[in-house]
C-alpha cells in the first residue's frame, strides 16, 4: 500500500531469503523464507513380522504372538518401559505398541471363551494362540483412580478376572496394538 517499502537480501549459503516491510504508519516486520529440499526421501515401508503377532479379526487388535517378551514379571513402570522398547525397535514392523486396556483383554477372553466352546478349555487355546504364556495376571493401562495411590488393574486371561495391583507389584506383559472396534463397526 502507499507509504511501505519492502527491502529483501538472500544469502547464497544458506539459501534463504530475509525481508523488512517498512510502513510509514507501522513497524518493521522481519520475513524469513528457507528453501525445501527437491526431494524428500519416502520411509521406507516397514515389514510386518506375521510369526510375531495375533490379530483378533473380531476386535480388530493386533497382539504379540510371545507372551512373556520380556522373560519375566515386570513392575507397572517396567511394563511401560519395555513397550517404549518395542516401539523402538519397531517389533514385528510396528511402533504403535502399548498396554491394552480392560476392555481389550474382555474382548481377548470373549474370544478366547468362544473358541473354547463348550469344553471350557480355555487354558488350551490361550497356549495354542500365544507362545510362553504365563498363567498369572497382565498389566493394562487401566487404573483406579478411586485410591490414592491409584493402582492399575490386572488381567488373568484363564479366568477372566480383573485385579488391582500397586504399579510396584509385578505382573506379566502381553503388548497390543490398534483400536477395539465398537460393535457399530463389526
Amino acid at each position: 500500500g502507499k507509504g511501505q517499502q519492502y527491502s529483501r537480501s538472500f544469502d547464497i549459503e544458506d539459501g534463504s531469503a530475509t525481508g523488512d516491510l517498512k510502513d510509514d504508519n507501522l513497524s518493521i516486520l522481519p520475513v524469513r523464507e528457507t528453501t525445501v529440499p527437491a526431494q524428500i526421501q519416502p520411509q521406507k515401508p516397514a515389514i510386518i513380522d506375521t510369526n510375531k503377532i495375533f490379530s483378533d479379526q473380531a476386535s480388530g487388535l493386533i497382539w504379540t504372538q510371545q507372551a512373556n517378551l520380556p522373560g519375566e514379571r515386570l513392575t507397572h513402570d517396567r511394563a511401560l518401559g519395555f513397550v517404549r522398547k518395542l516401539n523402538n525397535d519397531a517389533y514385528a514392523g510396528y511402533n504403535d505398541w502399548r498396554l491394552p486396556t480392560v476392555n481389550d483383554f474382555k474382548h481377548l477372553y470373549t474370544y478366547v471363551s468362544k473358541k473354547a466352546g463348550a469344553s471350557g478349555r480355555s487354558l488350551d487355546v490361550i497356549m495354542t494362540t500365544f507362545s510362553g504364556y504365563q498363567p498369572w495376571y497382565y498389566w493394562t493401562s487401566t487404573f483406579d483412580i478411586s485410591y490414592s495411590r491409584r493402582p492399575a488393574y490386572a488381567f488373568d486371561l484363564e479366568s477372566g478376572s480383573i485385579k488391582a495391583f500397586y504399579t510396584d507389584d509385578i505382573n506379566c506383559l502381553l503388548a497390543v496394538r490398534g483400536t477395539t472396534r465398537t460393535p457399530a463397526q463389526e
